[in-house]
């Protein structure tokens, strides 16, 4: 059953930065396994305006960038807009 997963922005910036914990946790693994896992199951990753602010607030990745890093790691995805009232 394919899911909608709303995804929180860490897990992307921990697979960029290659980031490792303090306690020698390797969370980019983790990052990378769980971006396996969506893709090999079809999940689509839902992408808000806050998960595009947080990103470019800690990497300085812009929008246009972040949706490239999805297109290049061939996982589903979803922008959510925001409705105007």
């Amino acid at each position: 059953m394919i899911k909608r997963i709303y995804l929180d922005s860490n897990v992307l910036i921990s697979l960029l930065r290659e980031e490792i914990d303090s306690s020698f946790n390797i969370r980019y693994l983790e990052s990378a396994n769980f971006f396996d896992f969506c893709k090999r199951n079809k999940h689509i990753l839902l992408l808000s305006d806050w998960f595009f602010m947080e990103v470019k607030k800690i990497i300085f990745l812009s929008k246009k960038d972040v949706l490239e890093e999805f297109n290049r790691l061939k996982v589903n995805f979803s922008v959510i807009e925001k409705k105007t009232k």
